[in-house]
């Protein structure tokens, strides 16, 4: 609404000659015309930065501050100069409504856009510096990112001129799982690199907040069948092209990685589901969680800038937390609350301002809409 105010203040001003006051009467047609018009494109603006969101949100567990933060950095990225001031719209919105993101101390653009990681990549051919996470990205690291983005780059350039929907799905398959034929094209999957690359990478695993650890069979992580690392999903994988005002062009690949890990707690002590160990290439044998235990998931949305030549965003729901000593641990906040949900227990500030003794509000996304 403060959009659509917004957009319709100087026609307002005209109409009412300056008084800000309609009045009485009906509306000129032309007047009418004109508010509905810029009604629709208030309408579609925001859709627009809803959808464009969905590409820069963690693959599971979504909060609306996670989706706030979304909406923030990819608005950002499209338009540089919000003229209309839709960006701080939408954190008014949001802050009217007491949502505030885990781990923001004020809600002001700057804070609520992701972290640009700006992680290049070296190689033998050309060499992109890494700005930022220098302590964290050793150039093997680098290196072995340099050869993930070709793979990735050399996707977006198949993909980028074909229209059928089908076509699409069936060459992104392949680029995910890889191709394998006798006689013909060999496309060693993305999910098949990263397994080998990034198996044991302390480096990757930072990045992701995911277990690509040597020590993750003990904190409850199947074993792949195809590699000697851990068990991971590669749940999409896209080619992003927008333009923005100004003809500002953003060009990404976008994809997300997620791992399981079985767990219990005993009182504040996690205790991890010790998997058989499957042997190479054997068939999947599924296996029930154990009662007593919980399957914690976490995710990762990677964003590769294609246009600046490196990796800007890691969108993550950590598995792992780094404790004290600097050893990567089961995430115990996540977990917590994980457990809670399946015991029943949901306590939190909602319900102790809104709750009656004994009563549970499982859905304050409605009690919202109707306060």
């Amino acid at each position: 609404m403060n959009i659509y105010k917004s957009r319709i203040a100087d026609l307002l001003r005209i109409a009412s000659n300056g008084s800000g006051i309609l009045p009485e009467g009906e509306l000129h047609p032309d007047l009418v015309e004109r508010l509905a018009q810029e009604a629709s494109k208030s309408a579609g603006h925001t859709l627009n930065m809803c959808i464009r969101a969905l590409d820069y949100c963690p693959p599971m567990d979504i909060t609306f501050g996670d989706f706030l933060r979304a909406i923030i950095t990819a608005d950002s990225d499209l338009v540089q100069e919000d003229d209309r001031n839709y960006r701080l719209a939408f954190i008014d919105a949001f802050r009217k409504r007491g949502i505030y993101p885990e781990g923001i101390r004020t809600l002001s653009e700057d804070s609520l856009r992701y972290t640009d990681l700006d992680i290049g990549y070296i190689d033998k051919d050309e060499q992109i510096a890494s700005t930022r996470l220098s302590a964290v990205i050793d150039p093997e690291t680098q290196r072995l990112l340099g050869i993930i983005y070709k793979f990735l780059r050399g996707y977006g350039d198949v993909i980028k001129y074909i229209t059928d929907r089908k076509e699409i799905y069936e060459k992104t398959r392949d680029y995910i799982a890889g191709k394998y034929v006798k006689e013909g094209e060999v496309i060693m999957g993305l999910h098949a690199r990263i397994g080998v690359k990034f198996n044991n990478s302390n480096a990757f695993s930072q990045i992701t907040g995911l277990a690509f650890v040597g020590h993750y069979a003990d904190l409850g992580i199947r074993k792949s069948r195809r590699s000697t690392g851990p068990r991971f999903q590669i749940q999409n994988l896209r080619l992003v092209s927008r333009v923005g005002p100004g003809n500002r062009q953003v060009n990404q690949v976008v994809f997300s990685i997620a791992m399981h890990s079985t767990v219990k707690l005993d009182g504040d002590t996690p205790v991890f589901y010790e998997f058989p160990v499957p042997k190479k290439n054997e068939p999947y044998t599924h296996h029930e969680i154990p009662e007593g235990f919980v399957e914690l998931s976490g995710g990762c949305t990677l964003i590769f800038d294609l246009d600046h030549l490196k990796l800007r965003y890691a969108v993550s729901k950590p598995l792992l937390e780094t404790g004290a000593e600097g050893n990567p641990s089961i995430n115990m906040t996540r977990l917590k609350r994980l457990v809670n949900f399946y015991q029943q227990n949901f306590a939190n500030e909602f319900e102790s301002y809104f709750s009656s003794p004994g009563q549970m509000n499982l859905e304050p996304f409605a009690f919202l809409h109707q306060h």
